[in-house]
């Protein structure tokens, strides 16, 4: 099972990892592997980790901002190790609520399921905001003497909130520190039996959160390791065969049963047909 100990080791274990100045050796947790190739370009092992598992299309990215990423990667890390890769996706994902790697919106997950508190709790997500908005993140490690330990990513070791430090380190704060906006606090138990590929008669949905499903465009990871594009209605139904949005017409998959029922064609230069694929997409499709 997933404990906040697990899920609090794990992070920690990352602790003197530096961010990469490119993307040719993104490290490890080990000592060397925390350091080699250090830069300040955002690169990092756990976006890579997110992008390559996660059905989150473009959500995250492999040099994004990564306080963030930081902190689902490592609650992934611990639920993939638990459950294995598919299971285990689906388990983190319904566990935050949702996949993000912008500050707000992961709070507005938490709010969203419930599971948000101005009270800090060890293994609690803690996020802080700026003058403008919630602007980074990391897990309470313990509550102890008046003062919240913390362990993030993405900041540095001096005294003061950090937001663009580019290492994971451990700190502590004040818990009335006025940075702090609140803590969002995990809920292990979360029923993932409703996430996912959810299949209604003939129709398909598929569940983001628990309850909520997809609505418009969104990039979908398939077992088979690449991501197709789909396109959901207002109800949330999958669409299928030739649709007219937003002026423009577009043609999905529309074989029932098929593997690849309600992905989106597009045609290469020549006029070829294919499915549209994140992965080759940029080089050999036109723009959709």
């Amino acid at each position: 099972m997933i404990t906040t100990d697990k899920v609090l080791n794990e992070a920690i274990s990352w602790d003197g990892y530096c961010e990469k100045k490119d993307a040719s050796n993104l490290g490890d947790k080990t000592d060397a592997g925390k350091i080699v190739n250090a830069g300040s370009n955002n690169y990092t092992i756990f976006g890579k980790h997110l992008v390559d598992l996660t059905d989150s299309g473009d959500t995250y990215g492999v040099n994004y901002q990564w306080c963030d990423q930081f902190c689902d990667d490592t609650l992934l890390r611990v639920c993939i190790a638990e459950y294995g890769i598919q299971e285990g996706t689906r388990k983190c994902k319904a566990i935050l609520g949702g996949w993000s790697a912008y500050t707000p919106t992961s709070a507005s997950y938490y709010k969203k399921i419930g599971r948000w508190s101005a009270k800090p709790q060890k293994g609690a997500q803690i996020f802080f905001k700026n003058s403008t908005r919630i602007h980074h993140t990391g897990w309470v490690v313990k509550v102890e003497g008046g003062y919240v330990y913390t362990i993030e990513g993405n900041t540095n070791s001096g005294p003061y909130v950090v937001s663009n430090g580019g290492q994971v380190r451990q700190k502590k704060y004040s818990v009335s520190d006025p940075a702090i906006a609140g803590y969002g606090i995990p809920n292990y138990e979360a029923d993932t039996e409703s996430l996912g590929w959810v299949k209604s008669g003939t129709d398909y949905y598929f569940r983001v959160a628990p309850g909520e499903n997809a609505h418009g465009w969104k990039n979908i990871k398939s077992p088979d390791g690449n991501t197709y594009r789909y396109y959901f209605d207002d109800k949330g139904k999958m669409l299928t065969g030739w649709q007219q949005i937003e002026n423009e017409w577009y043609f999905f998959h529309d074989t029932k049963g098929s593997g690849r029922e309600g992905s989106l064609y597009v045609s290469d230069a020549n006029g070829a047909q294919a499915f549209w694929n994140i992965k080759n997409y940029a080089k050999n499709y036109a723009k959709v």
